[in-house]
């Protein structure tokens, strides 16, 4: 039996289409610093609630920095969730501005 494949209109994939919506309207409206701020925002929430991938880090930060102590491998923990949030609206910048 052929598996069924779904159209891109599908209402499976609404979701994904209301929040390209409202990233495109963000990137459109928005100043440059205020998605700046948004993306720090981003990264700090998935800095909080990504614990799987936030520990999995910790653990590489340990192996790669074993001289750096706790406090400076967070902080570089810290600023690379930030990194991250700005990349993901910068890379939106990229397709849309």
């Amino acid at each position: 039996m052929k598996d069924k494949q779904r159209s891109i209109y599908h209402p499976f994939y609404w979701p994904a289409w209301c929040v390209a919506g409202l990233l495109w309207l963000l990137i459109q409206i928005l100043p440059y610093r205020a998605l700046l701020k948004l993306g720090k925002i981003l990264g700090l929430l998935m800095l909080k609630f990504d614990r799987q991938q936030r520990e999995t880090a910790e653990i590489n930060l340990k192996l790669c920095f074993p001289e750096k102590n706790d406090e400076e491998r967070k902080r570089i923990l810290r600023e690379s969730y930030i990194s991250l949030g700005i990349a993901a609206f910068e890379s939106c910048l990229a397709w849309w501005a």
